[in-house]
């Protein structure tokens, strides 16, 4: 029997259901005389757009994963027969599939990671659409059903500019929301304030409360993730705060969201929004989970001293921190790799550093008190982290006798002289001393983002060619043929903004809860929690611009 060639070579469909869709939905294309998925892990803007305007939406699209438009209790699973075609690439100008170039398909799905490694993309009908997309869950057949979330930018003209995600029962949603949706609509314009944030909550006077934040004549909220001191200072100081500020993650719309400021920084125009082309791996501000709360007061930061103890030279030891008067061994708890950053910053050190968890060496090891050290990386010393403060329990009991050792790394160490190569699909090689790594660039855990991003790319990038301006960080599928602990793994890495070499760079190994598990960066280790029975992972990848 003759195969129909369709007209249009990319569909998109309800997973499982052969559905159609218009503009949103999982990626089907057909080549070579059948339909397939794609693998999500190559794509990039350019391969969406082009998707997108083979369809004949010009605006081009956002992508995401299969997994993020259905839910298990509401659509079938993907046909795991189906081929995949694991590396479309297409230049930033092409128009339609045809100008792409690919390899042949692939295996079926069952080698990857099940759905999770199928594309899907959300085309844009107008050049209004503002936020981040999810899937319209509308299950397929006859109504009627309700919305449970939706969301909308603020410029949205009608409901085809928002994200809905749909219940099946009117139960279900009363359930969830307590209730059906009640609108006030304004029938005048809305006051311009002269200070856009303000301070949502009983103390909001004394510089406690929710963050909001006034744009395009609505408040609305700011999402959290990836902030520190340096953007709390910055909203402290428009708020009438200007000194001390503590900042952590805690309805109106997310209007403000993934901001980056410089250290020292009084305006919001002096920050910037991080941009990813792999959104899959960022922390989401969705459902509000990340929205900002400040402490803001007029006292100026504490002035803690810190030292490297016991170690073979003044850039390397166990870390102690001066807390009220007292040398104290700080926690590996919660210690993350962005804190290192800091230390070997108070401490003068201008490149980069590394982390290792072992047993303290320092007088009174086992005994209390201990301290709890979290930094985002930007501040320029341990007073201005978000949190300072000693444990009031040990809840890691099992490693109630480990401390964080630091490295900081200095001109004349091998970090400083590595180099990197790329692989054909542009798996990063690092080389080291004779040895070579790869980076991960999985997830460690379901809650976590991963480190690998935009910057350590272009670190990368400028490492192999200093007319590159920027790049994009890739996240490549690896099955390890052997137990992933065996392999050369940088297990985390996090490259300050600005960084053109590795060597300035901060590495870490997975701390894990057992103490067979401590481990230094420069030794081999899985690439996530799973790794012990699970061996599909990710390694760090880029795409160079010049």
């Amino acid at each position: 029997m003759e195969r129909i060639v369709p007209d249009v070579s990319v569909r998109l469909m309800v997973p499982g259901m052969g559905v159609l869709k218009l503009r949103e939905g999982v990626v089907e294309v057909f080549l070579d005389g059948h339909w397939g998925f794609v693998n999500v892990n190559y794509i990039g803007q350019s391969e969406v757009n082009a998707l997108c305007q083979t369809l004949g939406f010009k605006y081009g699209g956002e992508r995401y994963k299969a997994t993020d438009v259905y839910l298990i209790h509401t659509f079938n699973s993907l046909d795991f027969t189906n081929e995949v075609l694991k590396n479309l690439s297409c230049s930033e100008n092409a128009l339609h599939l045809n100008e792409c170039s690919h390899r042949n398909w692939g295996e079926p799905i069952w080698p990857l990671e099940s759905s999770w490694d199928i594309l899907a993309i959300r085309c844009l009908f107008r050049n209004k659409y503002g936020g981040v997309p999810k899937y319209v869950r509308v299950p397929p057949g006859q109504g009627p059903v309700w919305i449970n979330f939706i969301e909308c930018p603020l410029d949205a003209n009608d409901l085809q500019d928002c994200v809905f995600e749909w219940v099946k029962s009117k139960e279900e949603i009363y359930s969830r929301l307590f209730g059906p949706a009640v609108i006030k609509c304004r029938t005048e314009p809305a006051e311009v304030p002269e200070v856009k944030f303000r301070l949502n909550g009983t103390l909001r006077d004394q510089g406690i409360g929710v963050l909001e934040y006034f744009k395009d004549g609505y408040w609305g909220y700011v999402c959290g993730a990836y902030m520190g001191t340096s953007e709390a200072s910055m909203f402290c100081h428009q708020l009438g705060f200007p000194g001390k500020n503590y900042y952590k993650h805690g309805i109106g719309p997310t209007i403000l969201k993934y901001i980056v400021c410089p250290w020292d920084s009084v305006e919001l125009d002096q920050c910037s929004e991080c941009l990813w082309a792999y959104k899959d791996y960022i922390l989401p501000c969705d459902m509000h989970t990340l929205d900002v709360e400040l402490k803001c007061n007029s006292e100026p930061f504490s002035d803690y001293e810190i030292q490297l103890f016991g170690g073979n030279s003044s850039n390397d030891g166990q870390l102690l921190v001066n807390y009220d008067n007292t040398w104290l061994k700080v926690s590996p708890a919660g210690f993350e790799i962005r804190n290192v950053a800091v230390v070997c910053r108070q401490l003068g050190y201008r490149h980069g550093g590394e982390i290792n968890i072992t047993m303290s060496i320092y007088e009174n090891s086992t005994n209390w008190p201990w301290l709890i050290l979290v930094c985002n990386g930007d501040e320029q010393n341990v007073g201005q982290c978000s949190i300072v403060e000693r444990m009031v329990s040990n809840d890691w009991n099992l490693y109630r006798s480990a401390a964080v050792f630091i490295k900081c790394y200095d001109i004349h160490g091998p970090e400083l002289k590595m180099t990197v190569s790329l692989e054909s699909d542009g798996t990063v090689n690092v080389h080291r001393l004779g040895a070579t790594w790869q980076i991960c660039s999985s997830r460690w855990s379901y809650y976590d983002a991963a480190l690998w991003d935009d910057v350590g790319a272009t670190a990368v990038c400028r490492m192999l060619n200093d007319s590159f301006s920027n790049a994009t960080a890739t996240h490549i599928p690896y099955d390890y043929p052997g137990f992933p602990a065996t392999a050369n793994n940088i297990q985390r890495l996090y490259c300050p903004r600005g960084a053109s070499h590795l060597g300035d760079c901060f590495y870490g190994g997975y701390m894990g809860y057992l103490e067979s598990k401590l481990a230094s960066p420069w030794q081999p280790g899985a690439c996530r929690v799973e790794d012990s029975y699970y061996t599909l992972t990710r390694r760090g990848g880029v795409r160079c611009t010049i």
